[in-house]
């Protein structure tokens, strides 16, 4: 299993769509969390899916000085059990049958004071 987390400063760019399109062809990437996407969660989600079709994705809005969430994963590789948000995070419970265990992923966003 393969995690991504980066801060992509916002979605709206054609250079961080394609970079994030060629991150999704070069490498095996189960589960993508992204900080900083700077736009509402629909518009978000529905970009992130045109990138990456067949995946599932959560995002919150970008508020104040919070920049916005984005937490994703490929359905055919990870089996996720619940999906929860708060204000300033995102996460998912997941069960890996490889390894026999559970596994919690929570992508926060707390901006500089």
């Amino acid at each position: 299993m393969k995690c991504l987390s980066f801060n992509c400063r916002g979605m709206a760019s054609a250079s961080k769509k394609l970079a994030l399109h060629i991150i999704f062809e070069i490498e095996s990437v189960d589960i993508i969390m992204l900080q900083e996407t700077l736009g509402l969660a629909d518009l978000v989600t529905s970009s992130l899916n045109s990138i990456s079709s067949g995946w599932h994705y959560m995002a919150m809005d970008a508020m104040g000085r919070s920049g916005g969430l984005a937490i994703g994963y490929n359905p055919k590789t990870i089996r996720v059990n619940v999906s929860w948000e708060g204000h300033g995070f995102l996460g998912f419970d997941l069960f890996l049958v490889e390894l026999g265990t559970n596994l919690w992923f929570v992508n926060i966003y707390g901006p500089c004071q």
